[in-house]
């Protein structure tokens, strides 16, 4: 367990790289879109009054499955990571 520690405070100490913050940046961007995206389709399945006429309907919603079946598993190794 302390070695853990002192790799961490190591990694914690280290200079900042550019290039990893620009990738990190970028990620959360992609993230952040990839999540409004998730909202908007969503409120678009909701808004739907007859989902039969919707060509992509079963798709759409197997599509929102996936991405909060994804966010949780990747909230779950979020808090893992931070114990």
């Amino acid at each position: 367990m302390r070695l853990m520690y002192a790799i961490a405070a190591a990694i914690n100490a280290m200079p900042p790289y550019p290039e990893l913050e620009r990738l990190r940046a970028e990620n959360e961007a992609l993230r952040s879109m990839a999540h409004r995206l998730a909202l908007d389709l969503e409120c678009l399945l909701l808004s739907t009054d007859n989902p039969a006429a919707t060509k992509w309907w079963a798709e759409a919603h197997a599509t929102l499955e996936s991405w909060r079946a994804m966010q949780s598993e990747i909230n779950k190794a979020y808090e893992e990571a931070c114990k």
